[in-house]
């Protein structure tokens, strides 16, 4: 049992498809007081739903990613998104997580507006032994409608390697954010490595 408040909670699960069910047959129900749905495997090799529960704001996000075995190429992204009020700049900071749900290390960095005006985070994947892996970066937005107090919104961004002066693209990076009217919160998302 979990009880959230007015803060968030998650629950991770591993779900692994007996040999040779390449197809994955089964089923996986998600059942709650406010919620119950039924999914099929081919709905979660690559789900993200995001859904009002009720009329006091409450909502629940679902997400999934199919992996094949020792496939490490994509992952999850799950942490911190705080913004203080009286600041134009904020920052991030998270797990950077591997497709069985291990860490593999952390991601951190800041948002705000660049310039011209765009919505811009900049960050760096370190791993678990501290050693640089590569940037992200990309852009945020804000979504219209939200059932949240606060803002909600969507990240859309790359993964670089190399050095910053001369980057290599590896992959992709998106995700949501929530923060509530102190400007604390929270964002998830979708690593790829190799991805178009």
């Amino acid at each position: 049992m979990s009880f959230t408040g007015e803060r968030y909670d998650g629950l991770r699960l591993s779900i692994m498809a007996a040999e040779g069910d390449s197809a994955g047959t089964g089923t996986l129900t998600f059942e709650t007081p406010a919620f119950s749905r039924t999914f099929t495997m081919a709905e979660l090799a690559d789900l993200d739903l995001l859904i009002d529960v009720d009329l006091n704001g409450n909502q629940l996000r679902l997400r999934s990613v199919a992996t094949r075995p020792n496939e490490t190429v994509r992952g999850l992204v799950i942490g911190r998104w705080h913004q203080s009020p009286d600041s134009e700049v904020g920052n991030f900071g998270g797990r950077w997580i591997a497709p069985d749900g291990a860490a593999l290390g952390h991601v951190q960095g800041i948002f705000g507006l660049n310039d011209a005006g765009e919505r811009v985070f900049h960050g760096k994947w370190i791993n678990r032994g501290g050693r640089f892996e590569g940037f992200v970066s990309g852009t945020w937005a804000v979504s219209e409608g939200h059932g949240v107090a606060g803002e909600s919104g969507t990240l859309d961004g790359k993964i670089f390697g190399g050095q910053e002066q001369t980057p290599t693209e590896l992959g992709k990076l998106q995700g949501q954010w929530v923060k509530g009217e102190n400007g604390r919160g929270m964002f998830d998302g979708v690593w790829c490595l190799g991805c178009p």
